[in-house]
């Protein structure tokens, strides 16, 4: 059974947010409307270098390695939050266009792996993310029109936010964060690239180089 955690309905994207699950597995999924069509989401979804235009979570992020045309393994990081150290994870990512007959547009599904050339770096505390699943699906008789859709199960967050507390926090962080997603994302579609946010150090993830990961 879905819970409504948020439907904003004045707001460009028209943000829709539901949850549902046990405490300690909630999935949330969120839908929107943007104003592009489905290629153009799905262009802007796949680049890395714009992800700080529309994800505020997601501070640092890298392709680590190409499986297939279509599977990729990638690593991202977030900033710290609160008392939390910054948290670091690692995916298998499959994305590709769909057919027709599977009504169109384009999906991602991103899952947590475990990867014996990617070890917890220091300076992360390495989470999962169980499941991340984005549908961008044409709406019939507008080209520039794509519903946007995201299912979302996060994992194990390590260290003290594993705590019960700390689970409410990051509960509720996952049930509101998807407006804020859909919001930036249908401003980031429509716009222009932003210019890239300064960084300080290294620009590499910390483990590129060693063990025989390198940079794509």
């Amino acid at each position: 059974v879905w819970k409504t955690s948020a439907d904003v309905k004045n707001c460009a994207a028209g943000v829709s947010s539901a949850s549902t699950g046990a405490a300690d597995a909630v999935t949330v999924r969120s839908e929107a409307l943007m104003d592009a069509s489905p290629r153009a989401v799905y262009d802007l979804f796949m680049d890395d270098a714009r992800v700080h235009e529309y994800n505020e979570n997601c501070v640092e992020l890298a392709d680590i390695e190409r499986i297939s045309r279509e599977t990729k393994i990638n690593w991202c990081a977030t900033g710290k939050f609160g008392p939390f150290k910054a948290r670091d994870f690692v995916t298998v990512v499959y994305f590709r266009e769909l057919k027709e007959e599977e009504g169109g547009g384009y999906v991602s599904l991103a899952a947590n792996v475990e990867h014996p050339k990617l070890p917890p770096a220091d300076g992360y505390v390495r989470s999962e993310i169980q499941l991340a699943a984005t549908f961008m699906k044409p709406v019939p008789g507008e080209p520039n029109k794509t519903k946007l859709v995201q299912m979302t199960q996060i994992g194990q967050m390590g260290g003290v936010a594993d705590s019960a507390i700390a689970k409410r926090i990051t509960q509720n962080l996952a049930e509101k964060a998807p407006v804020e997603f859909m919001k930036k994302f249908n401003h980031a579609v429509t716009h222009p690239p932003a210019p890239q946010p300064k960084r300080s150090g290294n620009q590499l993830p910390p483990f590129i180089g060693v063990g025989g990961v390198t940079e794509m």
